[in-house]
């Protein structure tokens, strides 16, 4: 049986029931796409014959040196925008990964110091009451004013 179940119920709780489990936390992020630009085809002037010819380069590869002064303003701003929103995208799934299992160690933190406080109040309650089990019934009973005329 679940210790929280024990705790809070004394052990009289049927196990048949599947509501009293509990589950664990996740939480929702959004799910960001990798962008899907894998190639850029550049038209670019041949330096031997001064004509302009068509080019490709593969964005999913690292780029040479040559490749890189080879793109043109535009294709080379695609290149580093992608590269950043590749990384930006990798932080944000470590960031929501960090985020789940912090949520999930806290509340398993908080949730056995709880239960270790009210176990230890439990026991507490009990020396209690083995103590004043004989000065109970000594004790005066409760007024509610009237013998003193104040109701």
């Amino acid at each position: 049986m679940n210790k929280n179940i024990e705790l809070y119920s004394n052990g009289q709780v049927s196990e048949e029931s599947g509501l009293l489990e509990t589950q664990k936390s996740s939480l929702g992020f959004p799910k960001f796409e990798n962008p899907k630009v894998k190639e850029v085809t550049v038209k670019v002037k041949d330096k031997t014959t001064g004509t302009r010819l068509e080019k490709k380069f593969d964005l999913s590869e690292k780029l040479t040196e040559n490749e890189e002064e080879e793109l043109t303003g535009i294709a080379l701003g695609i290149l580093h925008f992608k590269s950043f929103y590749d990384n930006l995208i990798s932080n944000i799934a470590k960031y929501n990964t960090g985020v789940c299992e912090y949520i999930d160690q806290t509340i398993g933190t908080k949730t056995s110091e709880i239960n270790s406080t009210i176990t230890s109040l439990k026991e507490e309650m009990e020396d209690i009451k083995e103590e004043l089990e004989g000065q109970v019934a000594h004790a005066p009973g409760f007024t509610t004013g009237e013998e003193n005329g104040l109701l």
